[in-house]
């Protein structure tokens, strides 16, 4: 099976499932997905082990090695998917929060990854299989960030007021560009471990990715945003356009070590604003991008639950999962509570705005994505589940859940 077949078995499979979950389900389909190929997995697992061989088993399991789930997903979906993530934002809105997301977005980030990696290796040493703390740093770095796929995913289908999406979905965006640079970071370390690493040579790696990437961002942004006024009538080149300057800049980010992840998401924002004034380009961009974005969410969770067909558990791993979502979920509370309680004390925040970035807090493909770029350890298999179990949990427990915390007719924060 070459490529461009599997490229089109995923795509006629995954919209066959979104038809199915937009037609007899009520709950948003990269849920519905994920949830059905997960069953479908398992049972299929079951079979094999406990009935007769399926033989099909392995042609799944071949479809999903060929498909590259991590370059599928870094190289090709996430610069579109962020674009059609910030681009579908209200630029006021993301302004007016700005604080309050960019202290979610770095501090609570960073702190979340030291604390999860404390908690990591703590829990490792206690199941007698330890894992080296930079390693537990490097799983810290992959999970802590919110999944700006998912998250956006869960809030179009959720009647979340809009200045609390706004914080939302403008913290996992940018949050998602910190933790690739985290990542990236403490995997070079890693990597460099025979050579000496200082705190102010990483601190400088860490600037120089972040602040380059939205510079390059901005620039482009706004050169995108001049062209855009000037063919202002001709929709069809600002469709190009944003096309070049997506896959463009992601790429050129990424060739010369900075962030492509938030150059696109400066950009996006960039260009948001300005389709906000043009109610022309603004109904023809947007729906070019949110559906291309429905597109590849469908077959990015479709990836998802297939990736499942790889993974063993023993009562180890399963203790392993149990603890990690456990300490994820505590983690992103203590993460959320803290910042409003003290940096951010002055600004009013209800209690539901509370609850729902805490139970918003999803995680998705790109921490697969991310743990699945580790190179092979003796630990990998581990770090591979506890970010599985953890990505699983917060799509298809809070994901489905998060309306029941949207009171209808309450207020926002002020």
């Amino acid at each position: 099976m070459n490529a461009l077949q599997t490229v089109m078995i995923l795509i006629s499979f995954s919209t066959l499932l979104g038809y199915i979950s937009a037609r007899h389900l009520r709950v948003q389909p990269s849920v519905a997905i994920l949830c059905m190929s997960l069953i479908s997995i398992i049972a299929l697992k079951t079979i094999d082990t406990t009935l007769a061989p399926i033989i099909y088993l392995q042609h799944i399991s071949n479809l999903v090695n060929a498909a590259n789930f991590r370059s599928v997903l870094i190289d090709l979906m996430l610069p579109m998917l962020l674009f059609a993530g910030a681009a579908s934002l209200r630029t006021n809105l993301i302004k007016k929060r700005a604080v309050e997301i960019s202290m979610l977005a770095i501090v609570s980030t960073l702190l979340s990854m030291i604390i999860i990696g404390f908690g990591l290796h703590w829990i490792t040493n206690a199941l007698n299989n330890p894992i080296p703390l930079i390693h537990c740093f490097l799983f810290g770095a992959l999970i802590s960030p919110t999944d700006p796929v998912a998250v956006v995913g869960m809030l179009k289908h959720a009647n979340i007021e809009p200045e609390i999406e706004a914080k939302v979905a403008g913290e996992s965006l940018f949050n998602d560009g910190i933790g690739i640079v985290m990542f990236l970071t403490i995997a070079q370390l890693i990597e460099d471990q025979s050579q000496a690493v200082t705190l102010s040579s990483t601190l400088l790696r860490f600037l120089t990715e972040v602040l380059g990437g939205l510079s390059i961002g901005i620039v482009s942004g706004l050169v995108c945003k001049r062209i855009m006024i000037l063919q202002d009538t001709d929709t069809h080149t600002n469709l190009l356009i944003s096309l070049f300057v997506v896959t463009g800049i992601y790429t050129l980010c990424n060739l010369v070590h900075i962030s492509g992840a938030l150059a696109v998401v400066a950009c996006g924002l960039i260009i948001s604003h300005h389709i906000e004034k043009h109610s022309h380009a603004k109904s023809v961009l947007r729906h070019f991008w949110g559906t291309l974005e429905e597109i590849l969410n469908m077959i990015l969770y479709l990836l998802i639950g297939f990736e499942s067909i790889n993974m063993s558990l023993g009562t180890p791993e399963i203790i392993l999962s149990v603890s990690i979502i456990i300490l994820a979920l505590l983690t992103r509370s203590f993460t959320v509570i803290l910042p409003f309680r003290t940096l951010l004390r002055h600004k009013k925040v209800s209690k539901q705005a509370e609850r729902i970035l805490i139970w918003g807090g999803l995680r998705g493909g790109l921490a697969i994505a991310l743990a699945l770029s580790i190179p092979y350890s003796p630990y990998h298999n581990w770090i591979m589940i506890a970010t599985y179990a953890v990505v699983c949990f917060t799509n298809l427990i809070q994901g489905s859940t998060i309306r029941y915390l949207i009171q209808p007719g309450s207020t926002s924060t002020q």
